[in-house]
């Protein structure tokens, strides 16, 4: 009875601590400031306007359309697709 008793408390401990771990993990970030927004942007070496606008995109939540053709501009600079097609003489 002692080692049934024994099972049934652990097992209820380690599911109590496996949902507080979940709980922990889960919780969402606490909101960004105007104060942290502008000491991130200004912590890196005078990005340029672009990255400045990139840095600022990145911070928010959720994202608005000109963050989204930002990203999309850098994205296809990343990848090389903005080149000009070369031409076949």
């Amino acid at each position: 009875m002692k080692d049934n008793l024994f099972f049934w408390v652990a097992l209820a401990l380690g599911i109590a601590l496996g949902v507080a771990a979940l709980a922990v993990s889960l919780r969402s970030p606490k909101p960004v400031t105007a104060s942290e927004t502008t000491s991130a942007m200004a912590s890196s070496a005078s990005p340029s306007a672009e990255e400045a606008a990139l840095q600022r995109c990145q911070l928010m939540a959720p994202p608005d359309d000109d963050c989204r053709r930002l990203w999309a501009e850098n994205r296809r600079h990343f990848l090389g697709l903005d080149k000009p097609a070369a031409s076949s003489k």
